[in-house]
């Protein structure tokens, strides 16, 4: 087996952070995601979105996951996976959904 091995040289940079910047002013994240045994995918989508730089990460759990996944990325906020979708939307620039959700709870069926 032959493996190519490429030297990464030109690594795209996140802009620099404005002095008067806060969380509001870099974008927030909605995370549709995690289930019962999968909670370490909202967690990982959680830190991935924070390290790409988005200012707010809220993750719309169930609510037994909840407790855990606050432990685990402090940093983000988290909702409890209830109610219509519709009001999980406010405010949001960005959602990422599926993470860890089964395919029942993707199709809704």
């Amino acid at each position: 087996m032959k493996v190519m091995v490429e030297r990464v040289t030109d690594v795209v940079k996140l802009p620099v952070r404005e002095d008067d910047g806060h969380k509001g002013t870099y974008g927030t994240v909605l995370l549709i995601a995690g289930s019962a045994g999968m909670l370490g995918a909202a967690i990982l989508a959680a830190r991935g979105a924070l390290r790409g730089g988005a200012g707010l990460v809220r993750a719309c759990l169930p609510d037994e996951l909840r407790t855990a996944f606050m432990s685990a990325v402090p940093s983000a906020t988290a909702l409890a996976r209830e109610g219509s979708p519709a009001t999980w939307l406010g405010r949001v620039t960005a959602v990422v959904a599926g993470p860890g959700l089964t395919a029942e709870q993707l199709t809704g069926e």
